[in-house]
């Protein structure tokens, strides 16, 4: 038989990898509660100020009796009971990754510990703050996935953004997500085709499959480029004919083929 850490940890991940349900405040819009998803941008801990991390973003997702979200490095859910403002967290687990650099674990470490002493929950203007003894937690409502500009399109890519370091594409490279969940597309050196799900602000992978084919040099690391980007869960944001797609401190710049 399972045990009780087990059976939490099990109930975590499921909460984050399953697109976290329907909120009552629906994907993170600004409303008259909580409910949604939303974003760290500053707090204070016990141990002292709490950073965030531009590569490593720390999100929090909260539904009915439950609580979830990535911190930093690992994917975290819990129990949750609001009354009013009164705020109770509960039965927190999380993954077992390590991740670099050392901050992101540190900031992580923070964030979690804060949490669970967290005992009120307000909403202040467009922020949801999180309070306790020696907490102060503030968050930014997650902008939902501009789903029906960024599906059904035939993407090329245009430019690669490793770190701060932009350059123009090796090779031919593509991108299409369609309104059934699936994704198909080329890396420049290899085909790919799988599955994905829209999360609050994040588009997740959950299914790749990676053509054969051999490449060296420039295209090798756009391949590799592209296959982390992509594989990691990131963000979309499409302007016009662009389609920008960034996951940490890189990303993939996308323009509609004509």
């Amino acid at each position: 038989m399972p045990s009780t850490a087990t059976i939490l940890l099990a109930a975590a991940v499921a909460l984050v990898a399953g697109g976290c349900g329907e909120a009552p405040a629906g994907d993170g819009e600004p409303g008259a509660t909580p409910y949604g998803a939303w974003q760290l941008v500053g707090g204070t801990g016990p141990e002292g100020p709490i950073e965030p991390l531009e590569t490593h973003p720390v999100t929090l997702t909260i539904e009915e009796g439950q609580v979830g979200g990535t911190a930093a490095c690992n994917s975290y859910g819990g129990a949750a009971r609001i009354d009013g403002d009164r705020l109770e967290v509960t039965e927190l687990a999380a993954t077992e990754m390590a991740c670099e650099p050392a901050a992101a674990m540190e900031l992580e470490r923070a964030y979690l510990l804060a949490l669970q002493r967290a005992d009120t929950i307000a909403r202040e203007g467009e922020e949801l703050v999180i309070r306790g003894p020696e907490v102060e937690l503030r968050f930014a409502a997650v902008a939902p996935v501009p789903t029906e500009a960024l599906v059904g399109t035939e993407w090329e890519l245009d430019t690669l953004l490793d770190g701060e370091t932009a350059s123009t594409p090796a090779a031919e490279a593509t991108l299409r997500l369609d309104d059934d969940g699936t994704l198909t597309g080329h890396t420049g050196c290899r085909s790919f085709d799988g599955a994905y799900v829209v999360r609050p602000g994040e588009v997740r992978v959950t299914r790749m499959a990676m053509g054969g084919g051999q490449c060296g040099g420039a295209v090798a690391a756009q391949d590799a480029l592209v296959s982390s980007v992509l594989g990691d869960g990131f963000r979309a944001d499409v302007d016009g004919d662009r389609l920008a797609v960034t996951s940490g401190a890189d990303g993939l710049v996308y323009r509609a083929a004509r």
